[in-house]
């Protein structure tokens, strides 16, 4: 969701979506994001935002005990679970979502382009291929097949898919993803058209 393209916060949020390129996370134009990044790694920032979904409000939520590192990011994402509208008309409470921001001379690519793009540097750093077993047993695919053939993946690979990686991960499995724990799911319980 690219929100400086136009039209509202619940609009964005709401709209017709593509699975393969859907992110769980926003995108804002630079200047538009006052906080500071919740977490940074090799360029990639990940920004909290609060807007009220019900009434468009911005609310202001102080957390200013660290920034940038991967514990900070579990420290704010088991602290603020779930912030109160202070619009006296409103008072919902919601969830915080996440911009991602990193630079625009990355390409975007599809899910689908992503996991054929892992599969063929994985393949290049270890001469195996990346077997995530019969569909039957495995529905859904996890981070284990990559963790297995290069357990640092996450220091060695292109900035490129790195970020790509990142921008498909949902918060709530970004932190495992980073740190190789296993039995994660995909982009989130990602299944290829294909395999």
């Amino acid at each position: 969701m690219n929100l400086s393209e136009g039209g509202g916060y619940a609009e964005k949020k709401s709209g017709i979506s593509d699975p393969e390129t859907d992110s769980p996370y926003l995108t804002f134009p630079d200047e538009s994001l006052s906080e500071e990044p919740i977490l940074s790694i090799k360029g990639i920032s990940f920004i909290p935002v609060y807007v009220c979904p019900k009434c468009q409000k911005t609310v202001s939520v102080l957390w200013k005990k660290g920034r940038g590192r991967l514990r900070d990011w579990a420290t704010f994402r088991e602290e603020v679970r779930t912030i109160l509208c202070t619009n006296e008309d409103c008072r919902s409470t919601f969830m915080p979502d996440y911009a991602i921001r990193f630079s625009t001379s990355i390409p975007i690519l599809s899910k689908l382009e992503l996991l054929n793009e892992m599969r063929s540097w994985f393949y290049d750093r270890t001469g195996k291929s990346v077997d995530f077993g019969p569909d039957d047993v495995h529905p859904s695919l996890t981070w284990d097949p990559f963790s297995e053939l290069v357990p640092d993946w996450q220091d060695r690979i292109s900035l490129e898919l790195f970020a790509n990686i990142l921008r498909y991960t949902p918060p709530i499995d970004l932190e495992a993803v980073l740190l190789g724990r296993p039995k994660v799911p995909l982009f989130g319980g990602y299944n290829p058209p294909s395999r």
